[in-house]
């Protein structure tokens, strides 16, 4: 509408404005989880809400839709947000799924580095042999790792800093105030 582009990946769609929702249903999921956990929807009501915005999305993804990509974000973090509460229900626990979900903004940070440059020169200079689905399937084995790799160092050097120092501030602030 005004000559910006919202197509995937456009500065409209990485703008604050279209991701802050996602951003939104971060800190309510994690405060009702850990401060109101009784609020958690059932478990069925969590699955069949996962399994409503998981179509959402699809279908707004293979739409002719033109804001598409400013409502995707939102849509996709919603089927997340109840694939939290139906995996916080029934009591399913992984270790390696806690541990990136730790590590999750790293990885939102860092992730498109390996997508965008590292995968496509790796793929284009020693691996052009490949089918585009065993393409496909490494490249995002090889995103996954690679960005894990940086975000544990960097969720560990620069996440715990940031909230140590975000913490100190507050309670400053409370007791100033």
């Amino acid at each position: 509408y005004y000559g910006f582009e919202s197509g995937n990946n456009s500065f409209l769609y990485f703008s604050i404005s279209n991701q802050i929702p996602v951003f939104f249903l971060g800190m309510i999921a994690f405060s009702i989880v850990n401060r109101n956990p009784l609020s958690v929807p059932k478990v069925m009501h969590a699955l069949f809400l996962f399994f409503i915005f998981t179509v959402l999305s699809l279908m707004v993804w293979e739409s002719s839709f033109t804001l598409k990509f400013m409502v995707l974000p939102t849509l996709s973090g919603l089927s997340f947000f109840y694939l939290l509460f139906y995996l916080k229900k029934k009591n399913i626990k992984n270790k390696l799924i806690q541990r990136i979900g730790v590590v999750s903004y790293s990885i939102y940070i860092f992730h498109f580095v390996f997508s965008w440059y590292v995968m496509p020169f790796l793929f284009k200079k020693y691996f052009n042999f490949l089918s585009p689905n065993w393409t496909l399937m490494f490249s995002f084995l090889g995103v996954i790792g690679l960005t894990y790799i940086v975000a544990t160092f960097s969720e560990r050097f620069v996440e715990r800093r940031g909230i140590m120092i975000g913490n100190e501030l507050i309670a400053y602030l409370n007791n100033k105030f």
